[in-house]
């Protein structure tokens, strides 16, 4: 009895040590993965009014932003060697909420949205610890614009007007970290920073001024990695 209790043991803590030692050879950041991410995004884009609409002796830049919050899915694969990383991945991601914009008087202002982004980004990154990598990001990303001028009377809406409805490709770099759990599984953060080219305003007259897009978000996120 003595002996086959001695020998399961044995067993037992063979099994364990096998396990073991899988989970700490396991490649945690070679390879395809996909993920899940929660964002939280500040904007601060700056609108040039063109003088002749506003009728002054030159054009007025206004600043206008806001937060909100969003999120998204991405896909990606990369691979270690030693300690560097190289990647590559595309993602796709929407955001809830909008800025105000008094734009020509107290009865008339523009509401802008970006609803909704997709890009694709090569990561370079570090392995400083074997279940932990920072990286760097490159990446472009097309966002749609839209932004509706609102003119009020008596504080009663009495007309909207299409001022801008557009897609738009961005520079995006970024930063980021990933964590490792186990083989499978790790959690993440990245910030970036979203800079587009000027997108024309116009209404039923012409070119009324320019908008220049800016976009701040950080992310965190749960990422599946194939073993």
């Amino acid at each position: 009895m003595t002996f086959n209790k001695v020998f399961l043991g044995v067993c037992v803590a063979s099994v364990a040590g096998l396990a073991q030692a899988q989970y700490m050879d396991c490649d945690y950041f070679s390879g395809a993965y996909v993920g899940v991410n929660a964002m939280y995004q500040s904007t601060n884009d700056k609108y040039t009014l063109d003088k002749t609409v506003i009728k002054q002796s030159r054009d007025l830049d206004i600043y206008a932003g806001h937060d909100g919050w969003g999120g998204g899915l991405f896909a990606g694969y990369g691979k270690l060697m030693n300690q560097m990383y190289l990647g590559a991945e595309i993602y796709g991601k929407a955001a809830v909420g909008k800025q105000k914009l008094v734009s020509y008087g107290d009865e008339q202002y523009a509401a802008m949205k970006s609803p909704y982004s997709y890009g694709a980004m090569a990561k370079i990154g570090y392995l400083v610890s074997p279940q932990a990598l920072v990286y760097l990001g490159l990446g472009a990303e097309n966002t749609r614009f839209k932004l509706i001028e609102t003119v009020q009377k008596d504080d009663q809406t009495v007309g909207d007007i299409d001022l801008l409805d557009s897609h738009k490709w961005g520079f995006v770099p970024s930063v980021g970290m990933n964590l490792a759990l186990d083989c499978n599984w790790q959690i993440g953060a990245k910030l970036s920073y979203a800079a587009y080219r000027s997108l024309d305003l116009t209404s039923d007259n012409g070119k009324i001024g320019t908008i220049s897009p800016r976009r701040a978000s950080f992310d965190l996120n749960v990422t599946y990695h194939f073993v």
